[in-house]
């Protein structure tokens, strides 16, 4: 069995690289591209988005639970595998005809560049009966996913200097955008092929597997009640550049937040092996500590982007975005609650087969935030900032569903988890105090001076040497195990 300090270190390292790489090409196209162009983009992604869930018909999130629990058996992969594969390939095409459909009929009488730009995205659709990474992560290949992404990211750095230089680039970038989508999706596709084979399977047997991959695709699309329905509403508002703004703050939050997700994710597999092997002691203690490193990390890079939504926002996306303050640091906090669901949700409810409360748990939220957004649609409230606030109150409701739940059907202890969570949010609570005081001692505006770059820099200092002090000081479990392989070093 592979390492789970080698997968969490290549996971968090993709994860990185997942930050470098469009950390610098995210802000040369958002100062290249003008605004509208931008949004035009961002509308036709989130229309193409909503296709791409029931293309894969729910086989990844499946696939990989189902391939880590008979990972010894090669018969049963190869058996699997086929199956999953074929009814790739008939929701693949099915979904690409409804796509197409949905351009002519909706589209069709939209200006040219609006219409290349849903095109181009819809080859994204048409590849995705070849997404087979759910067998990488099943076989816990982080180390591959680790080496692709490297060549992946460095192509699409090449050809974005290369190619995006006015701002009407805009299908050019869509483009780009889809080439990186097929060599992901190819590259893994190659490499995998040589660890399974497509064999003779029966139709029943897929017949079978319908049922279980409905309700995960359901799963799938009931996600989408949330940001990407925020997304629905602020696209057909009369301001369509209110979505760039939303795009834009989400891009910055989740970037971030993604470097230490890996801690969560390469989790999933091993915790479906422990409970396929009935080691639930084993299964608890993966989840405790997984959940404290993912907190430990995720918490204060939360209350960091909240102080400084509007500093990041303008660095990122230049003078044009400072409008997208306020969202950015609402998705910062809201990065919290969505940590937690992610917790509670993927790591206990879905590992532990309760994939039909869990869809209900969801339901319930995304029918309160499609209520909320509604609301605020009739009464002509169009600002990006509201439409991410209902999101976070549906999202708070989910996670009180799913702690309900939990401890109804005593499926794990939650309080070592919400301890950890109240100890870290209250240390890094400080942050606002620092953020305060440095404001009044070191005023600055926003704007590409030295004085702005010198109090951030500050801030990010103090927050962070505060923070391990005042875990240091009440003796925190993270904090003593880094202490303690750092003089093993």
């Amino acid at each position: 069995m592979k390492s789970l300090k080698i997968n969490a270190i290549a996971a968090t390292v993709v994860r990185i690289l997942n930050i470098i790489f469009p950390l610098i090409t995210g802000p040369y196209i958002a100062r290249t591209l003008t605004k509208e162009n931008i949004a035009i983009f961002d509308i036709a992604n989130t229309s193409a988005q909503l296709f791409i869930p029931f293309a894969t018909f729910g086989i990844y999130t499946f696939g990989v639970r189902a391939i880590s629990k008979v990972k010894n058996n090669k018969q049963k992969i190869n058996s699997l595998f086929s199956e999953l594969f074929y009814l790739s390939i008939i929701s693949t095409l099915i979904t690409l005809s409804i796509y197409f459909l949905y351009i002519v009929l909706f589209i069709g009488t939209y200006n040219k560049t609006i219409l290349y730009v849903y095109i181009i995205l819809g080859i994204q659709i048409s590849m995705q009966f070849l997404y087979i990474e759910w067998l990488n992560e099943a076989f816990e290949n982080y180390t591959f996913i680790m080496y692709k992404t490297i060549i992946v990211r460095i192509a699409i750095l090449i050809l974005v200097f290369n190619y995006i230089k006015e701002p009407s680039d805009v299908i050019p970038y869509t483009i780009i955008v889809t080439i990186a989508e097929i060599l992901n999706i190819i590259i893994s596709f190659v490499w995998i092929k040589k660890e399974v084979k497509l064999v003779r399977i029966k139709i029943t047997n897929i017949i079978k597997l319908i049922p279980s991959l409905f309700t995960i695709l359901l799963l799938s699309n009931i996600n989408m009640l949330y940001t990407y329905l925020d997304r629905i509403f602020l696209m057909n508002n009369p301001k369509s550049t209110y979505i760039s703004d939303y795009m834009l703050a989400n891009n910055i939050v989740m970037l971030i937040i993604g470097v230490v997700s890996g801690a969560i994710s390469v989790g999933v597999p091993r915790l479906s092996y422990y409970l396929g092997q009935n080691n639930k002691l084993a299964y608890e203690n993966l989840i405790n500590k997984s959940s404290r490193l993912f907190l430990f990390f995720v918490i204060p890079i939360s209350f960091g982007l909240i102080i400084l939504g509007t500093e990041s926002s303008f660095i990122y996306g230049g003078e044009k975005f400072i409008t997208a303050g306020i969202v950015t640091s609402l998705f910062a906090f809201r990065s919290i609650i969505w940590a937690l669901d992610n917790i509670l949700g993927i790591q206990v409810m879905f590992v532990q087969g309760y994939e039909k409360q869990l869809t209900i748990c969801i339901t319930i939220g995304g029918l309160m935030n499609l209520g909320l957004n509604s609301l605020l649609f009739y009464n002509k409230y169009f600002l990006p900032e509201y439409y991410i606030s209902t999101t976070i109150i549906s999202e708070i409701i989910v996670l009180i569903l799913y702690i309900v739940f939990i401890k109804k059907h005593t499926l794990i202890k939650l309080s070592p988890i919400f301890k950890t969570t109240l100890k870290y949010a209250l240390t890094a609570s400080s942050f606002i105090i620092i953020s305060y005081l440095v404001n009044k001692h070191i005023p600055y505006k926003i704007a590409m001076e030295y004085s702005m770059f010198v109090g951030i820099i500050i801030k990010i200092i103090l927050c962070s040497t505060i923070y391990i002090f005042i875990l240091y000081l009440i003796k925190d479990v993270t904090i003593r195990e880094a202490i303690k392989f750092i003089k093993k070093k």
